[in-house]
């Protein structure tokens, strides 16, 4: 590729490259996110940690302490989604901390179906049978036409929360099963091809504008990455509180015995307890008491549209 380069007269002033040298453009970005003062982001990525923690907790003990020498489908269905929501899950906060948050909300609306799935497969385990022949890509497509699309998964997810209230509040289990979903409408405009997508990813939203050269292209963490994680946050409460017994918990007649609760293990400890401990976080963090105190405000004056001038014509002419 050199060799094309100087063929045809490129003088390589980019330290022997031609065109910016884009390590050096990584390197000066994290330097500059460094030293950026975002004292709301900060507050959510310690709660974003103790999310992601009992996550890996619950696959801990789970996977490693299944005690079957050929695991059943239920057993792999739940073991590949766990995983599948951890690394997406450390993959956006690895974006939040880069400066690329619409990159993240655009990983989060994955997120966000992955951990319903895992939701419906506890509430009904015989899914697990259609979600593991998804390994393929004919399957997979078949999978999500049959049992995601068209609210097929939003459905499985209400139907799991009219069986905690058991049919006794109707009208709060349909909100808190579409609470993480009401914000589809916001990820998808990051998702698909949309003037906002591409703005957002230039100029993201702050509590201050400056006159500072910088454009979010190259890596601009702010405050205003706060509503992502409360989304993600916002998502996994069914998690954390359907099924609240599970692994501890017999799932059905055919499926594997659960695993037996030991107070003195750590891992089952965070499991089991700190599901509710977390549960009631997320909880208290949509308190409108509290949303003086934990999200910010953004400057929007950058966005607003400029007044145009009206063009003065003089008709005598």
């Amino acid at each position: 590729m050199r060799r094309q380069w100087k063929e045809k007269n490129f003088r390589f002033e980019m330290e022997g490259r031609v065109g910016v040298p884009v390590e050096k453009l990584v390197q000066l970005s994290r330097q500059r996110n460094a030293k950026v003062k975002t004292p709301y982001l900060d507050l959510w990525i310690a709660i974003l940690d103790e999310l992601i923690s009992w996550q890996i907790s619950l696959l801990t003990v789970f996977y490693a302490e299944r005690k079957t020498k050929r695991p059943r489908v239920f057993d792999r269905a739940i073991t590949v989604l766990l995983m599948k929501i951890l690394s997406d899950s450390m993959a956006l906060r690895h974006l939040v901390l880069l400066g690329y948050d619409v990159a993240a909300r655009s990983l989060l609306r994955s997120i966000g179906e992955y951990i319903e799935l895992f939701v419906a497969i506890l509430d009904d385990p015989k899914l697990a049978n259609h979600f593991d022949k998804s390994d393929t890509p004919e399957g997979a497509k078949w999978f999500w036409r049959t049992h995601i699309a068209r609210g097929a998964l939003g459905k499985r997810v209400a139907q799991a929360w009219g069986k905690w209230f058991q049919a006794r509040e109707p009208e709060t289990a349909n909100w808190l099963a579409s609470w993480g979903r009401q914000s589809n409408s916001k990820l998808s405009a990051m998702i698909h091809p949309s003037f906002a997508g591409g703005l957002f990813s230039a100029i993201p939203f702050k509590t201050e504008h400056t006159d500072e050269k910088w454009l979010g292209i190259w890596g601009d963490k702010s405050d205003g990455s706060v509503d992502t994680i409360y989304i993600y946050a916002s998502y996994m409460f069914s998690m954390l509180l359907l099924h609240h017994e599970f692994p501890f918990e017999r799932i059905g007649e055919g499926f594997p015995r659960p695993i037996r609760f030991e107070e003195e293990t750590e891992f089952h400890k965070h499991v089991k307890e700190g599901r509710f401990i977390l549960a009631s976080l997320i909880l208290s963090l949509g308190k409108q008491s509290n949303r003086a105190y934990i999200f910010p405000e953004y400057d929007l004056t950058i966005f607003k549209k400029r007044k145009r001038r009206k063009r003065v014509t003089d008709r005598s002419k």
